[in-house]
């Protein structure tokens, strides 16, 4: 795993060096750098290069939702949820995304952050604007996590039951999810 993600590391790189100016690239460094490129054996390999790549990409292109998406998760990994919180709303303000992507994303934060009530409304409204398979997925743990964690375990379980149910024709989400709710 760590030599794959070298690998992915030195190709993008290679990329950028050819292309300074490209800002799919620039994510996915900071995407690697940020650990979500590469797996949880490796983790994150650098926030303040990630945050480099950033913002050169904020540079070229200041509206560009994905690099927004991820400046917003670097903030959240050191634990600055207010700046995390201040991209999602400007985020929000932008018809060209589905209103349920945003507010899966702003629950998912204020779960986080312990604003249980916020992160509730933001997470229900997330499933009434449905963005697509994989965030539904996450809304419906992050909804059952929150449930746990007021002391609702009957709601926590109905709705990780509708994750498992979602994810039914994708065999490895399916038993990574039915382990994880079993422990």
């Amino acid at each position: 795993a760590i030599h794959a993600q070298e690998d992915r590391q030195a190709a993008l790189e290679k990329a950028h060096a050819a292309d300074p100016d490209n800002v799919q690239v620039l994510q996915l460094l900071a995407n690697l750098h940020l650990g979500r490129g590469g797996s949880e054996e490796t983790g994150p390999i650098s926030l303040e290069e990630a945050e480099g790549y950033l913002q050169q990409a904020v540079t070229l292109d200041p509206n560009n939702a994905e690099t927004l998406h991820l400046l917003a998760l670097l903030h959240i990994e050191r634990g600055a949820y207010a700046k995390a919180e201040a991209i999602y709303f400007r985020l929000a303000k932008r018809s060209d995304l589905p209103e349920g992507l945003v507010a899966g994303h702003l629950g998912g934060l204020y779960l986080l952050w312990d604003k249980l009530d916020l992160a509730e409304a933001q997470l229900k409204t997330a499933l009434t604007h449905e963005a697509f398979p994989q965030h539904t997925v996450q809304v419906y743990r992050h909804l059952g996590q929150l449930y746990e964690r007021t002391n609702r375990p009957q709601e926590a379980r109905r709705l990780y039951g509708q994750a498992l149910e979602f994810v039914q024709g994708v065999p490895n989400e399916a038993a990574r999810l039915s382990a994880e709710f079993k422990a």
